[in-house]
């Protein structure tokens, strides 16, 4: 089980007690905040943490996959910037990394000056920011783009003013818990075997093959593999496709060290742990592992303890419910290529 002894992921701010999301809302309940200044009152404390829930919203704000897609292409400009003025002001709030914060009246004006104070940002190959001008700024403010996670971030604020956050929270606890339970259920019995591998086995092999084709010295393969997608890779590196390899194995939110303790995958050796071999070793078809839990995920298990070599970190996502917040939020994927770039 993880805990407050794993590595913090990528320079993660310290734990959340409660999620910004639930506290920002919670605040506009009791009065100490107005629907329309969420993000603006999470920014006077941490703007990085505005940046997140703006973005976590995008789906349930937008929908459609082609409107989120676009949206979201203004995340890279938006973290090279905050990147860029974290490492200017390391140690200073929010007010002195962005003074322009001061006299905003709303999130729209927040989040139409960020676009702003963040054009012609990007990253280089090294992943340090970089300030260039020239580089065209995507469109993704207007109505079915950020704009529209405002108004939706708006609407959840005068809700929240009327409802508990309880009655939020354990819906989502339910639904979650159950469809996981049934993935889970649904693989085992229908994963087949090596010369007969089941459906999921077969696709999910079948895009590992071609990402493999594509794999180069400067492009190595990296996959990340949320929740279950864990579970399915794993199984499929060493037992389905030991003739694959990736070079880098991101698990995020996954329970494979808790398959594994519980013998469930196809290599599972009932042997270990044992007094000779205390830890299953790292497979020969993973090159490096990194495996990513938040602490407020009930379905996140870390893999160093059961699997030699696996390195564990955490990372608060600040999401309502932390089993699907991991990969909406932009500062995420930012802290894992860190870590993907410096040494185990």
């Amino acid at each position: 089980m993880p805990g407050r002894d794993v590595e913090s992921l990528g320079g993660a701010p310290p734990d959340l007690d409660q999620d910004v999301v639930a506290a920002a809302l919670e605040a506009v309940r009791w009065g100490r905040s107005r629907p329309d200044t969420v993000l603006l009152d999470l920014a006077g404390h941490r703007l990085e943490d505005a940046v997140d829930v703006l973005f976590a919203a995008l789906p349930s704000a937008l929908g459609d996959i082609g409107s989120l897609t676009r949206a979201a292409q203004g995340a890279v400009p938006v973290l090279a910037y905050l990147r860029a003025r974290q490492g200017m002001h390391p140690e200073d709030p929010s007010h002195v990394r962005h003074p322009w914060l001061a006299g905003l009246r709303n999130d729209q004006e927040l989040v139409a000056r960020l676009l702003q104070e963040s054009e012609g940002w990007a990253f280089r190959p090294d992943g340090m920011p970089f300030e260039a001008r020239t580089l065209p700024q995507p469109e993704v403010l207007g109505s079915g783009g950020l704009l529209s996670a405002v108004g939706w971030l708006g609407r959840q604020a005068i809700s929240a003013a009327q409802h508990p956050l309880s009655g939020r929270l354990f819906p989502a606890l339910s639904d979650t818990v159950t469809a996981c339970l049934g993935d889970i259920l649904v693989y085992l019995k229908e994963r087949g075997t090596a010369a007969e591998p089941g459906p999921i086995v077969q696709t999910v092999s079948a895009a590992l093959a071609a990402a493999a084709e594509q794999r180069s010295d400067d492009d190595p393969l990296v996959v990340m593999a949320h929740s279950m997608g864990g579970n399915i890779t794993y199984d499929i590196l060493t037992h389905f496709r030991t003739d694959l390899s990736v070079d880098i194995l991101v698990t995020v939110g996954s329970q494979v060290g808790y398959f594994e303790e519980l013998k469930l995958f196809h290599a599972s050796d009932e042997r270990i742990p044992s007094a000779e071999k205390p830890k299953v070793t790292l497979p020969g078809t993973i090159g490096r592992w990194v495996n990513v839990v938040d602490l407020n995920d009930p379905l996140a298990f870390r893999a160093a303890p059961v699997f030699a070599g696996a390195e564990d970190y955490r990372i608060p996502t600040g999401a309502l419910w932390a089993h699907s917040g991991y990969l909406n939020e932009p500062t995420f994927y930012e802290r894992v290529a860190r870590r993907l770039r410096s040494p185990r």
